[in-house]
């Protein structure tokens, strides 16, 4: 198992060192203008009030070798998804099995200015195997929030934190979530909302994202401890998958695997076909010496990560 793990590596590390030919930047311009005319932006409001900006033509060309030609059969694809999907306008409501469970985590850390609160929020707890300083916060129903009308409304975390906490980031900016394979149960939420669940938390990732060193972060973070993986879950992975690939290119920055089961190297075998080279490029598989996911955050700060 081990000499498997470690095979699994290698072969992650030889992918990651290919690099696309650098285009000057007059040159991704007008791939992006040829892209543009290809497949014109919708208006927000038949996305659910999202808007289609250069950054999104970017990505996808970003994937496809600056090829508008190759690039716009996606992009009208995924444009048809978001009609269809309004995935920015997605709600707890919309999915409520898969936000019911603990699975997929929204990581905070706690002010180091602001006093602790004397109760803490009922949706929040330190994770365990890790430090107190940080919180998670994955459940539903979740915290609620006074109106002026003095009726309590549910918000759900990922689009909500209390005060004297903040979002937790890798050093190069990318918003982090933890995912904990153990408690992950797609299956009691279907395939359709195992789609929906995964672009919900995509767009919370990119509420998130952050200017840093004069630029805007387009990458995210995911902290996937895999201990408890269960190959039945297979189906929904290809879901969350595809969901990526399809609409989401670009976005993701990191995926660090650790806690590793020796089961999950065959298993892996039939997941490495369904990623491309892009997202390839982002997979980590930690030392078995990071025990937790604070350790798992050092081991990703000290790594070249891109944040755009």
């Amino acid at each position: 198992a081990v000499i498997a793990l470690l095979a699994t590596r290698k072969l992650v590390t030889a992918m990651r060192g290919r690099r696309p030919e650098t285009l000057s930047v007059q040159q991704r311009a007008v791939a992006v203008g040829e892209l543009r005319r290809l497949v014109p932006a919708p208006r927000p409001r038949e996305l659910g009030g999202e808007r289609i900006g250069t950054d999104t033509y970017e990505r996808f060309l970003s994937v496809v070798e600056w090829q508008p030609e190759r690039a716009a059969p996606m992009l009208e694809a995924d444009l048809v998804w978001r009609a269809r999907v309004k995935p920015r306008a997605c709600r707890p409501e919309h999915m409520p099995k898969a936000c019911a469970q603990s699975g997929w985590q929204v990581l905070m850390v706690s002010a180091a200015s602001a006093a602790p609160p004397a109760e803490p929020p009922p949706s929040s707890q330190p994770s365990a195997g890790s430090s107190s300083r940080w919180h998670r916060f994955d459940r539903l129903p979740s915290l609620r929030l006074l109106s002026r009308s003095q009726v309590a409304r549910p918000l759900h975390p990922p689009h909500y934190k209390p005060r004297n906490v903040q979002w937790r980031y890798t050093k190069h900016g990318l918003p982090i979530t933890l995912i904990e394979v153990r408690s992950w149960f797609p299956e009691r939420a279907g395939k359709e909302e195992t789609a929906v669940h995964t672009a919900y938390m995509m767009e919370h990732y990119i509420r998130r994202m952050q200017q840093q060193q004069g630029g805007r972060v387009t990458r995210a973070c995911l902290l996937l401890d895999m201990r408890g993986f269960r190959p039945a879950t297979l189906p929904y992975v290809r879901i969350c998958i595809e969901i990526l690939r399809r609409h989401y290119p670009g976005r993701l920055g990191a995926a660090c695997f650790y806690h590793v089961p020796p089961y999950f190297i065959p298993v892996w075998k039939l997941i490495r076909p369904l990623l491309d080279e892009e997202i390839m490029n982002k997979v980590h598989f930690l030392p078995s010496s990071v025990k937790d996911t604070d350790e798992a955050i050092a081991w990703c700060n000290h790594q070249d990560v891109p944040a755009s």
